[in-house]
């Protein structure tokens, strides 16, 4: 797992306690956060014994995926999804492609993960049965090899990571690629008989598994599935005024003119696409510049290259058109792809400047005043209005009712900021940091409430206990009112001990149908990144 990944750096910040770092006997192998066992494949299948909800429940579903998935990562366009789906209901013994029943099972598994409607219509199975039913429809969604197959494996992927699943999420995101690639969508030579409405459908469609795998294989500190020259041209969401000149002047040309406009349809602003990728193509580039090149060839870090990627990343928000300005007015549907699209930029932030804030955390504990040190702050003191920007976007969107229990998207987001605040209390002992550290878990608590991030939570706690911001002798608890009820069976590190549990066993006892070790390279790995720290 690479640098880049946000898992070392918390686990570096993890091993910080009571102002010592603690190195593991075997540093290699650090906990991760935490993985989940997959379901066990049914022995009849399952595809054959549950059907289909009533088409109330899909378009319930279906409605909660649009919200909260599509306007991130657009893989239809919303009136070709919903004419489709009557069609389905409306002939019922039709025979469905697999990848059309792996997109409908796969959003079914989605929305409906941990967080139940109100008073809604009943759905005959679990999400996790819905998954399955997904799951097994792989080879059959390869075999057709199309642009739905491509979908389909997006979605099965983001179903996955909803799951808790990340690595069978990154297995289907790589697969996607794969099935995209061999239809010449990597360079735009995709079926050009098919006419320009469906190339710019599959522009879309590749851009969004660009985004998707990008942001996966970042989380995951691995390589990404697409080649850095695979670069084929986004898809256009308005004509030029040449192209209205000649459409008006040459009025039997209607249809070229039409074909240059493909809205993104009412969930993704204007221009979202083309901002949220050149975000993706600049963390891939820091990922090279500040990761990977120095560790692997054994360089020092240099300040210039530093100074280089947080230029390019002031200029992408210097020219970000004034309708993507998070306290611009906005259409209701497209505040959260706009409040993505920034948490992605003070991400990136968090990504360049992370090591620096590691690193001055070890500078002002060994040697208080070095030269280094004075260099390390710069970039500390961004990483840390970064996470505050981004606390308040966060909590914006939990205020709205923005924010997104269905992918872990917004869970890692809020992780990250928790464990950068962590870092700069472990130093400070400030009460500003203690009190962003309890807006954190506030924010970290309503999105973990369901999905993906209730099958973390538990650890976070735990690691705040181990940290003593969590306990029964401190005030801290009180001031994170309904804390408690997450956890009726453990208020205070003790609790293990009544047990008869130690702390070095405590993650496994409080997870254990859970895998809970990882091999990482936490705290040598973040030291690695930042070799004196800088040239």
């Amino acid at each position: 797992m690479g640098a880049e990944s946000g898992l070392p750096f918390n686990s570096a910040i993890r091993c910080y306690k009571n102002d010592t770092l603690h190195t593991p006997e075997t540093p290699d192998v650090i906990p991760g956060m935490v993985t989940v066992a997959m379901p066990v494949p049914s022995q009849v299948s399952v595809q054959d014994e549950i059907q289909l909800p009533s088409q109330e429940a899909v378009h319930q579903s279906a409605m909660r995926y649009f919200e909260e998935v599509h306007s991130i990562y657009w893989l239809y366009s919303s009136e070709k999804f919903y004419s489709k789906l009557e069609e389905t209901y409306r002939m019922p013994h039709q025979k469905l492609t697999a990848s059309w029943s792996c997109s409908l099972y796969s959003i079914l598994a989605i929305a409906n993960n941990g967080s139940p409607y109100p008073d809604g219509p009943q759905y005959n199975a679990s999400p996790n049965e819905y998954l399955l039913c997904a799951k097994s429809l792989i080879l059959s969604v390869c075999d057709e090899g199309s642009l739905d197959s491509v979908k389909a494996m997006i979605l099965l992927a983001t179903a996955m990571q909803s799951h808790g699943f990340s690595n069978a999420a990154y297995l289907y995101s790589g697969l996607a690629v794969q099935i995209a690639c061999s239809m010449g969508l990597h360079c735009d030579k995709y079926c050009i008989s098919y006419g320009g409405v469906e190339k710019e459908h599959a522009r879309r469609t590749w851009w969004a598994l660009f985004m998707f795998d990008q942001d996966l294989s970042l989380r995951l500190g691995r390589p990404s599935a697409i080649e850095d020259s695979s670069n084929p041209p986004l898809p256009s969401e308005r004509a030029s005024r040449t192209h209205l000149y000649h459409f008006f002047s040459h009025p039997t040309c209607l249809l070229t003119y039409i074909l240059q406009i493909l809205p993104s349809g009412p969930y993704s602003p204007p221009s979202y696409l083309a901002s949220y990728v050149t975000l993706c193509k600049l963390a891939r580039n820091v990922r090279s510049e500040l990761y990977k090149s120095p560790t692997l060839l054994g360089q020092q870090l240099k300040m210039k290259i530093v100074d280089g990627v947080m230029t390019a990343l002031q200029d992408w928000a210097d020219t970000l058109p004034p309708h993507l300005n998070f306290s611009a007015p906005a259409a209701p549907f497209f505040r959260r792809p706009i409040a993505a699209l920034h948490l992605k930029y003070h991400s990136i932030q968090l990504l360049i400047c992370r090591p620096f804030l590691f690193y001055s955390l070890l500078c002002r504990k060994q040697s208080p005043g070095s030269a280094k040190l004075q260099g390390a702050e710069k970039f500390s003191a961004i990483c840390l209005d970064s996470s505050e920007r981004m606390l308040g976007i966060l909590q914006t969107m939990v205020a709205d009712g923005l924010h997104s229990r269905q992918i872990a998207l917004d869970f890692y987001y809020a992780l990250d900021i928790l464990q950068v605040f962590l870092s700069e209390f472990a130093v400070t002992k400030a009460e500003k940091q203690l009190e962003s550290i309890r807006q954190s878990m506030k924010v970290l608590q309503s999105i973990g409430s369901a999905g993906c991030g209730e099958k973390m939570i538990s650890e976070v706690h735990f690691q705040l206990m181990e940290w003593g911001v969590l306990s029964n002798s401190s005030n801290t608890l009180d001031s994170l009112q309904g804390l408690d009820t997450l956890f009726p069976a453990l208020h205070s590190v003790s609790d293990f001990y009544d047990l008869g549990i130690s702390i070095d066993d405590a993650p496994n006892a409080m997870f254990p149908d859970i895998d809970t070790s990882t091999d990482l390279v936490g705290e040598a790995m973040m030291r690695d990144i930042l070799q004196g720290p800088v040239q």
